[in-house]
């Protein structure tokens, strides 16, 4: 994470509490519709994490190919780089946004993967240029055709399996007293595929936790 080393921590013991893990193993199960919330608030330093299927957020889970998959993906990306307002963090509390980590697998986990098929026509056609000259080396060049329809199959496998959406957040708040609570009804309204959060807080006066849904997107600690 890059967190400040004290929110860090406060993160992980967070997290470590029975009904925090408990949490966690939800959002694990990857069950469309449900993800998980973690805020920490150190003095001035907010820490926010948020995990959830990609099907919540973008509306599918496969690898972003299409013009219009890549133009859901980024609309999403810019979406998730506001947390103050996708959060209802209170505007009195100062807060200002000092690092964004967003991971949305179905854009970043294939990309190399997309990289190397893009290849794959131009090397099929060098091999069969190959071929046509070099008789000796058919045998070869059959092998390796094998080889890269293997790999073609593997990726194939990839692109069905699930796709996370991971984000965290640092932000310092000039006014962290005036943080109270979360009011989400911008994050449901932004993704209508997302129908709960499992939110677990940490303040400098203790431990909340909750679930944050569409119908009730307000969490007070």
């Amino acid at each position: 994470m890059k967190f400040l080393s004290i929110t860090a921590t406060a993160m992980t013991a967070l997290l470590s509490t029975g009904a925090l893990a408990e949490d966690k193993r939800g959002a694990d199960a990857h069950q469309h519709g449900h993800g998980a919330l973690y805020l920490a608030l150190e003095g001035e330093t907010l820490a926010i994490e948020m995990e959830t299927p990609g099907a919540d957020i973008l509306g599918f889970e496969h690898a972003a190919k299409a013009a219009e998959d890549k133009a859901t993906v980024e609309k999403a990306r810019k979406i998730l780089n506001d947390p103050a307002t996708l959060f209802g963090l209170s505007g009195a509390a100062g807060c200002t946004l000092t690092d964004a980590d967003i991971e949305i697998g179905a854009d970043e986990e294939h990309a190399d993967d997309h990289s190397g098929e893009d290849h794959r026509g131009d090397d099929h056609d060098k091999h069969a240029d190959d071929e046509h000259g070099h008789d000796e080396h058919s045998d070869e060049d059959h092998d390796k055709h094998a080889d890269d329809d293997h790999g073609h199959d593997d990726h194939a496998d990839e692109e069905t399996s699930h796709s996370e959406v991971h984000a965290q957040y640092t932000l310092t708040c000039g006014a962290p007293s005036k943080i109270t609570g979360l009011d989400l009804t911008e994050f449901f309204a932004a993704f209508p595929n997302a129908e709960e959060l499992d939110a677990a807080i940490l303040t400098d006066d203790g431990q909340a936790s909750g679930e944050i849904t569409a119908d009730s997107p307000k969490l007070t600690f």
